[in-house]
């Protein structure tokens, strides 16, 4: 794609991956934010929209209509099979660069490599750039692709036609992956109505689609359906989902096409430079696995909305489709994997180091109170001879396993029945719940600041502040709205930075309408964890609004804190960030641990009830160790233990 770039912003941008920070503070292997609607074009048999953080927005439609079999007059191939008719389309105004007879050059390169890859089983990446497809440069391992032999109704007469078209209306860098991702979540929503086929006799049929919108199949071979990863090689290294700027910088990309079982479906080389055999290897080795990452995301974004469906349809309710919401925050599989090197430990830059903590400072509520209830209520609430050390669990909370395995000095603010604003909505605690418990605004002004350390660099290097408070503002009022909540969030999170806080880990809530106490109410339930979902959605959307506003990218995922100091007049240097501001989503984690695979190998029989009843009276079974719950409102030590663990991740 044309475009222009100085030689300062090439050389900026190379150093700068070659130290592994992009421009736009993510690391090499990082993806951007990637959001999907499903269901938005009314008119077609399946539509999705793809939109990446940073410009790109695809749409991609579905049309099934009924047609001809097209047969090869040579071979007599394609009498028994359906048809996909693939068209890209990109808009002159999502780019300057898709106007004039350019554009019509890539439509019809995009256009033909979607005809190739989905119409067949075997598969091969077509061209990604004008030059002509050589044996060199594509290859294809024979997985995945949509079942043509599915749609055929009438062999050698009359089949279902796909009718597959993609409009890119922005663009913002990797318009492969998007289209792709697109395609896939479109065809998943796809539905194809039925048809009975009579035989009239004397090789005569007729047949009848039926006219009931339940009544429909699925596209076959959805499932085996690969999305591809586009890696791009810059100097020595090579990086994935790439800004427009990125792209200009690029010497060679290459796709690979992987499916969900991480199967090599197939791969294409682009533009001129070379890649070097070894380089090759790393390259398609990464693809596999970051492929294989992406089409789990995709597929869980995929089954989220399909259950959301369903159970709206069992209910009898209007199937209303849950919209723009995030499918790529981070990559979780990824995590413990380093990008593959030739041998050597990953270049960093020397301005920029991971930041070493000696002192974690916290607040929240009984989610991650240390012990503080009991000095408010003289010892009074909890029962001691129930609730150890005065934790809300049987035992250490997550913020007690991660200050003991990071070693660090622990400052607990956090008290059981906390809201985030007192004076907004007034939290309380204790036996009777009559003893107010300090808001997180009040923990900050009230509690930690009249006796708050000095913060010098060093101090404020390796002090981690922790801000962690879930569900007591809609507990105490059920009319607030999210809007409020995390409005108390932000002021907390600012004034944080504004007495002096450099590292804060902002850790999401979790669905508390999974608690025991809600079990009974299956309405009241559903409604508060679609209120835990959005309340997520829109807390790590303002994080990272704030970690953009303090100077840097949010830090998603599981990449770690680092003290940055900017070295001034050298271009190569990667720009300071003096607030790292990082959001550890523990809603997916927590809702996967449910999962029957997670609660064997946790030894855990009940994830309904909790070890404590209501009156915290003990259940008939007596090992707590088996419960998901402790009690109605709170989680087991061995769930807290995990929840450390992803923290710790990112430390």
């Amino acid at each position: 794609m044309p475009g222009l770039i100085s030689p300062a912003e090439r050389d900026y941008i190379l150093k700068g991956i070659e130290c592994n920070i992009r421009v736009d503070g993510r690391q090499r292997q990082d993806y951007r934010e990637v959001t999907l609607e499903t269901g938005v074009v009314s008119q077609a048999s399946g539509s999705a929209r793809v939109r990446i953080a940073g410009g790109t927005d695809v749409l991609v439609s579905v049309k099934a209509e009924i047609g001809p079999v097209q047969v090869d007059p040579e071979t007599g191939d394609g009498a028994d099979k359906g048809q996909i008719i693939c068209s890209v389309e990109c808009a002159p105004s999502a780019s300057q660069q898709y106007e004039g007879r350019g554009a019509d050059d890539l439509n019809n390169e995009l256009t033909q490599m979607m005809s190739r890859f989905l119409s067949h089983g075997n598969s091969i990446l077509s061209s990604l750039s004008s030059e002509t497809t050589n044996p060199a440069s594509s290859s294809s391992s024979g997985a995945g692709g949509i079942n043509l032999s599915k749609l055929c109704i009438i062999p050698g007469q009359q089949c279902w036609i796909l009718y597959i078209d993609a409009l890119v209306m922005d663009y913002g860098g990797n318009l492969m992956d998007a289209i792709f991702m697109g395609t896939r979540a479109a065809i998943f929503d796809t539905r194809i109505p039925k048809t009975e086929v009579q035989d009239l006799g004397d090789g005569q049929f007729e047949f009848e689609v039926l006219d009931d919108a339940e009544d429909t199949d699925i596209v076959e071979g959805r499932e085996d359906m690969p999305i591809c990863v586009t890696l791009n090689k810059i100097g020595a290294r090579h990086i994935v989902d790439t800004s427009p700027l990125e792209e200009l910088c690029t010497e060679a990309k290459l796709v690979v096409a992987v499916n969900r079982s991480g199967e090599l479906c197939g791969l294409q080389k682009g533009q001129d430079g070379g890649i070097e055999p070894s380089l090759l290897l790393e390259m398609i080795q990464f693809g596999k696995t970051m492929g294989q990452t992406l089409v789990k995301q995709l597929d869980a974004r995929i089954k989220e909305e399909a259950d959301n469906d369903l159970v709206k349809r069992q209910r009898g309710d209007p199937v209303q489709k849950l919209g723009l919401v995030p499918i790529i925050t981070k990559l979780v599989a990824i995590q413990g994997q380093q990008e593959p090197s030739d041998g050597q430990a990953p270049l960093q830059s020397p301005e920029c180091k991971p930041a070493v903590f000696k002192d974690i400072v916290v607040f929240g509520d009984s989610f991650s109170d240390g012990g503080n209830v009991p000095q408010i209520t003289n010892g009074a609430w909890p029962d001691s001879t129930l609730y150890p050390n005065g934790r809300f669990s049987n035992g250490p909370i997550w913020s007690d396993y991660v200050a003991k395995d990071k070693a660090l000095n622990m400052t607990n603010f956090a008290f059981g029945g906390s809201t985030t604003d007192s004076k907004v909505v007034q939290g309380y605690t204790g036996s009777n719940v009559d003893v107010p418990a300090p808001g997180f605004i009040q923990q900050i002004e009230e509690l930690y600041l009249p006796n708050r350390p000095n913060l010098d660099a060093a101090s404020r290097d390796s002090t981690l502040f922790v801000v962690c408070f879930q569900g007591n503002d809609f507990l105490f009022d059920p009319s607030i709205k999210i809007e409020t909540v995390l409005g108390n969030i932000e002021r907390g999170i600012r004034r944080l930075v504004e007495v002096g806080a450099k590292h804060i880990l902002a850790v999401g809530n979790y669905d508390i309408g999974r608690l025991p106490f809600f079990r009974t109410n299956r309405t009241l339930a559903e409604q508060r964890s679609a209120s835990a979902r959005k309340q997520r959605d829109e807390y790590e959307n303002l994080v990272c609004q704030l970690a953009r506003q303090y100077g840097h990218p949010a830090r998603k995922g599981f990449k770690p804190f680092h003290n940055c100091a900017q070295s001034e007049g050298n271009i190569s240097t990667v720009p300071a960030s003096d607030v790292n501001i990082v959001f550890n989503d523990i809603l997916p984690l927590i809702n996967r641990l449910h999962e029957p695979q997670h609660l064997e190998r946790l030894g855990i029989t009940d994830n309904v009830h909790g070890y404590l009843s209501e009156d915290n009276s003990k259940t008939e079974f007596s090992n707590p160790e088996s419960y998901f719950f402790y009690d109605a409102y709170h989680l087991s030590t061995k769930i807290h233990r995990q929840v450390a663990d992803s923290a710790l991740a990112l430390l």
